[in-house]
């Protein structure tokens, strides 16, 4: 029978009697997994928020001397394999004078550290906004000390390929060795922080201008460790070096200084929304 007027066309039977068959339609999920997927979203923001959030100052501190422990765990290890020639080199030579390796070591943690504290998903980078100064000149000395007390022991990690009469070979015994230690340990970490910090924070700019001082530092920081930590324990480079390391100290403060200057508009907009926090959170009379 003809269809009536505005109704839609009925399907026509293709050829051979077959009837066309619709798709199948997609599996809708089942409650308990539409609430696993939301426990599993949920779980998934609280874990980016807590990465994101910046922790008090005691437990930034303690961050930054669980970083340096870390760093001189690690490299504390490889002084170990170059004594017993398991480190090699690219072309597969043994890597054989663990006495030299230790100075560089001294080196590569004080430049590695600064590195290790910056933490992307953190708003500051992982160089906080409110009591940068503070922060970082307790954090450096505390870094500081960690390497002296790892420095300590390196004499027994080191082994037969100690030289003695070197400020590392005595610095567990002569007071002048730990005192010329402590300051040149105390002047790489300042100085790598004062020039490393403006890169990460400041903007490329600020990284292109800094780019020069960090790598020369590098140059710099490698022939001290090994000419000051090979030569004998003088009084006059212990005052010398430790005189460096007020002096490194000094230099941080000036360039947090200047981060904190180059980031002033976020630290006011941070006040601004700790301000409001509190006020929104008290109970309205």
């Amino acid at each position: 029978m003809p269809p009536r007027p505005g109704s839609p066309p009925a399907e026509q039977p293709l050829s051979g009697g077959l009837q066309r068959v619709p798709p199948p339609s997609e599996p809708q999920p089942s409650d308990e997994q539409r609430r696993e997927e939301a426990a599993r979203q949920q779980r998934a923001a609280a874990r980016a928020q807590k990465e994101a959030e910046v922790p008090s100052f005691g437990r930034d501190l303690l961050r930054s001397v669980g970083l340096a422990v870390f760093a001189q765990v690690f490299f504390g290890s490889t002084i170990l394999l170059v004594r017993w020639r398991v480190l090699h080199y690219n072309n597969l030579e043994p890597v054989e004078d663990a006495h030299s390796w230790a100075q560089v070591v001294v080196m590569v943690i004080a430049l590695m550290w600064v590195f290790l504290q910056m933490k992307r998903p953190r708003p500051d980078l992982g160089f906080r906004r409110s009591g940068l100064v503070p922060f970082l000149l307790i954090a450096v000395v505390l870094v500081t000390l960690v390497q002296l007390v790892a420095m300590l022991v390196w004499p027994l990690l080191i082994g037969p390929d100690l030289k003695s009469f070197t400020v590392l070979a005595e610095v567990w015994s002569d007071p002048v060795a730990f005192l010329i230690a402590a300051g040149v340990v105390l002047f790489l970490n300042a100085m790598f922080t004062a020039i490393v910090l403006p890169m990460i924070t400041c903007g490329w700019k600020a990284a292109l201008v800094c780019l020069l001082p960090y790598l020369g530092m590098i140059v710099l920081g490698g022939y001290l460790a090994v000419v000051v930590l090979d030569s004998p324990p003088l009084m006059t480079g212990a005052a010398l070096w430790m005189g460096a390391g007020l002096l490194g100290l000094v230099l941080l403060a000036a360039s947090s200084l200047v981060v904190v200057w180059f980031r002033r508009d976020d630290i006011g907009a941070e006040r601004t929304r700790a301000a409001s926090g509190g006020m929104s959170g008290r109970p309205s009379l």
